[in-house]
């Protein structure tokens, strides 16, 4: 670590900020956030459920989500590797869902696995050109409707959610 740059120092902080701008794109179900992680021709690929681009990807999540009352994306470790303009990375991410399936059940959906990203910063921006998500375990139960919908809570799956009066875009 003694060895390392101020500029892979920086270049690291970069790329966990775009992971989390992910993260968020995909709770909030914004489009233009989404996309803004992966360079144009970006391209990604998650075993056995999707292969494509940043925007064909929303358009597809979008449609399979509509009936998510609630979406969770946390990021464990990460592991980067930066080359002056490129870098690829290894991030760990539990994804928890819940969507109303019946009246008074909720289907809980757990999925661990892995981002496999290669980077590269154009223009001083850093962005995704090709990610592989590696599913390592995924879990799916049925419970009972809390008391109080999670929705009442304050989460909100759109730009209406409280994180963007605080941070904006």
């Amino acid at each position: 670590m003694a060895d390392m740059t101020l500029d892979e120092l920086l270049a690291k902080d970069e790329i966990r900020e775009v992971l989390h701008d992910y993260c968020r794109s995909m709770d909030r179900l914004d489009r233009d956030l989404c996309v803004s992680v992966f360079h144009p021709e970006g391209e990604l690929f998650y075993e056995g459920t999707f292969t494509g681009t940043a925007g064909q990807f929303f358009d597809w999540l979008y449609e399979r989500h509509r009936t998510v009352k609630a979406c969770s994306h946390q990021l464990t470790s990460t592991r980067i590797q930066v080359d002056g303009d490129r870098a690829v990375s290894e991030t760990y991410g539990t994804i928890a869902i819940q969507s109303e399936v019946e009246d008074g059940w909720v289907e809980e959906r757990t999925t661990r696995g892995r981002y496999l990203d290669t980077w590269s910063r154009r223009d001083g921006r850093w962005a995704i050109e090709h990610r592989h998500h590696v599913c390592d375990a995924r879990s799916t139960h049925r419970v009972p409707v809390a008391t109080t919908d999670i929705t009442a809570l304050g989460a909100r799956r759109d730009r209406t959610d409280p994180s963007y009066e605080l941070l904006g875009r």
